[in-house]
């Protein structure tokens, strides 16, 4: 390891704005790295900060004087110069907190060196991406901390060493990756993509969503009550036991009743434990159709976690904010290439529950907390059927494409395809879309007729209704893609519910064990009938897995369409191959997704904050994988969906991207 010379830190400026200014117009990188005291927060109503450390390659300085931070980072804004910060976000949160940086201000080319490391060495584990750590390992340094640093406080010489070596570590991070991103082809994914929709999710966080906690009170007693209900119904059928050990329930169940354990695993044991079966959660749902104890189970241990992880945890959180706003914390570093978020983790509200569960909780709805302002609703906007597109895409499966390609017009009878652009009206006669039409009855198998979902069949079939009055004349873009699965695998027995399961499922690989844990309609052999009878239809989308198969056999190393790469340690593909190939299947899909969705949000954000309709008319308040969230004021609904529909639909895979919209009060009542 090569040391680092670092610029002599210093509390005064050792340049004026204006040299400043002239540094960043030759084209020189700066980087800077906000401090406040910890016992403070950015949400919290008396945040203020320490001051602001800035580096360039010849002076590293700590600005103290905040009105003199802003000058210099003013001078910045506009110019088209790398503005490396390390967490780039977080320091961005609170300039923007205090107006050192405008809220429809944005920095041209913001550098994240976080986000790069992540993307030169994806298998670091997020607890090692500190800058502290990180530096340890490139420059053998070990920084101060800023729990020892700050003892002093802000004008301590311990404590603007401590800063200004941030800011340093931080340029000289950023020079150091910069290239290797650009030799791995990474940093037109960096720039483009990541840190184009990085002030979005900075903006996210400030404005967070409105938590009801008078829903939230009344959710957290239905809980308990269906917890305590489904205890005392466990006591009565099979006697008193502690529901929290694994040992005395695999005992009871297994050993002394002896329940069904085919497929049931062991568990590994230790050093005075012996192996015993496992009864964790994919166990319990797997024998809960069979035994309504192992259902009950279930209710118990999902109500505490609703209550545990959830409710109780924002409803904390939400008393401690003056609008009782949530703010999550949305992270662009993780391992598959999709974001991850915490405090709370917004991406994973649980939108529903299964059948066996929803007469004792069925009611409850926790997204139903999440509500929008007054004079304000929720635009929810979701890429439809989006990881099938993007299969459709890498695999090249003629099949998948055609299910997205092909458009037929029943009103002039008119069909065709398109290949990337998605229409909603028929390019022949104008004939509105209509979604609800589907390519053919799973009954009767007549085009061009609407299908009562709830009976599966149409008036044709089932009323006897004439094929004329019941034709639906109206333009549809696309095949039903999982009726296509149900009628091409016979074994299914004409199941459309287990045939878009098996379009979920096995393009990531899964095999008939895994599929029969969710689905035990079907047994393991079966299920594997039905697999190969699938894979004989999507030929296409076998061949993309035997691809990926030997590409992971011979390099490990998985390369997604937009260049982001999933590198897999090769001790982990000669220990478990199978769960290594499951990876390897899942990331060209789930991360370019997710990519494409951070994408058409970079350009949303950009052009609404031009035209000033970000952060006044729509703001944008939560995140998941394949779905954005809007609050929109309710006379700006209309325009703020054309503008959504606009920049998703976009024309960059070989099938058409569809998006979804729905306008709600309370985040629960989106589907």
């Amino acid at each position: 390891m090569t040391s680092l010379v670092l610029p002599t830190p210093t509390t005064e400026a050792p340049i004026t704005v204006d040299e400043f200014a002239d540094y960043l117009n030759a084209g020189h990188a700066f980087a800077f790295d906000v401090e406040h005291a910890a016992s403070t927060a950015v949400h919290k109503p008396d945040f203020d900060i320490w001051g602001v450390s800035f580096a360039i390659a010849d002076h590293v300085w700590f600005e103290r004087d905040k009105a003199k931070a802003k000058q210099f980072l003013q001078r910045a804004i506009p110019l088209e110069v790398d503005s490396v910060a390390y967490n780039f976000k977080y320091d961005l949160k609170c300039c923007k907190r205090i107006d050192l940086i405008g809220r429809r201000q944005n920095m041209r080319q913001a550098c994240d060196p976080m986000v790069g490391v992540n993307l030169l060495d994806d298998n670091r584990h997020p607890n090692k991406l500190s800058l502290e750590q990180v530096v340890k390992d490139v420059w053998g340094h070990q920084m101060d901390t800023y729990t020892e640093a700050s003892v002093g406080g802000p004008d301590s010489y311990r404590f603007v060493k401590y800063t200004c070596e941030d800011a340093a570590y931080e340029l000289a991070l950023w020079n150091r990756i910069k290239p290797k991103l650009e030799s791995e082809r990474l940093l037109n994914l960096f720039r483009k993509i990541l840190m184009r929709v990085l002030p979005a999710f900075a903006d996210l966080e400030l404005k967070g969503f409105k938590w009801d906690l008078k829903y939230a009170r009344w959710a957290m007693g239905e809980f308990m009550a269906a917890a305590a209900k489904a205890e005392q119904e466990i006591y009565a059928e099979i006697g008193q036991l502690n529901l929290n050990s694994g040992d005395q329930i695999a005992r009871r169940l297994f050993d002394e009743l002896g329940y069904d354990t085919r497929g049931v695993p062991m568990t590994k044991g230790g050093k005075n434990k012996a192996p015993r079966y496992a009864t964790g959660v994919e166990v319990m749902d797997a024998l809960a159709p069979r035994y309504p104890v192992c259902n009950l189970i279930r209710i118990v241990r999902t109500a505490t976690k609703m209550n545990g992880t959830y409710l109780e945890p924002c409803s904390r959180k939400a008393m401690e904010d003056p609008d009782q706003r949530l703010h999550p914390t949305i992270w662009l570093t993780s391992t598959t290439g999709r974001t991850r978020a915490d405090s709370p983790n917004s991406q994973n509200f649980p939108a529903y529950w299964d059948s066996l569960m929803a007469g004792h909780f069925g009611h409850i709805k926790i997204r139903d907390a999440i509500v929008s302002a007054p004079g304000r609703k929720f635009v929810v906007a979701d890429q439809s059927q989006i990881e099938l597109r993007v299969c459709a895409h890498v695999s090249g499966d003629k099949q998948f494409l055609k299910a997205y390609q092909v458009w037929q017009c029943s009103a002039c009878g008119s069909q065709g395809t398109e290949e990337k652009k998605l229409l909603h009206s028929c390019p022949k006669c104008g004939a509105a879309e209509n979604e609800d039409l589907l390519v053919r009855c799973p009954r009767c198998k007549r085009q061009g007729v609407k299908v009562d979902k709830k009976r599966k069949g149409c008036p044709v079939c089932l009323d006897g209704v004439k094929w004329e009055d019941a034709l639906v004349r109206a333009f549809y873009h696309g095949e039903d893609l999982h009726q296509m699965t149900t009628d091409a695998v016979p074994a299914l027995n004409g199941n459309r519910q287990f045939g878009k399961a098996c379009n979920f499922a096995l393009i990531y690989f899964a095999t008939s064990m895994c599929i029969y844990y969710e689905h035990t309609s079907f047994s393991v052999s079966q299920w594997e009938d039905i697999i190969q009878q699938y894979f004989r239809r999507y030929m296409g989308v076998k061949a993309w897995h035997i691809r990926t198969e030997q590409n992971l056999r011979e390099s490990g190393i998985i390369v997604d369409c937009w260049g982001r790469k999933r590198r897999i340690p090769r001790y982990q593909i000669e220990t478990n191959f199978k769960h290594c190939l499951n990876m390897a299947c899942n990331f060209p899909v789930q991360a370019p997704a997710c990519e494409l969705l951070e994408y058409c949000l970079a350009n949303i954000y950009e052009e609404t904050l031009a035209s000033g309709e970000w952060g006044t008319k729509m703001d944008l308040v939560n995140w998941v994988h394949d779905e954005l969230v809007f609050e929109v004021d309710e006379d700006f609904i209309e325009p703020a969906c054309d503008i959504i529909r606009r920049h998703t639909e976009v024309e960059l895979f070989r099938v058409p991207i569809r998006m979804g919209f729905q306008v709600v009060d309370t985040y629960g009542s989106a589907k």
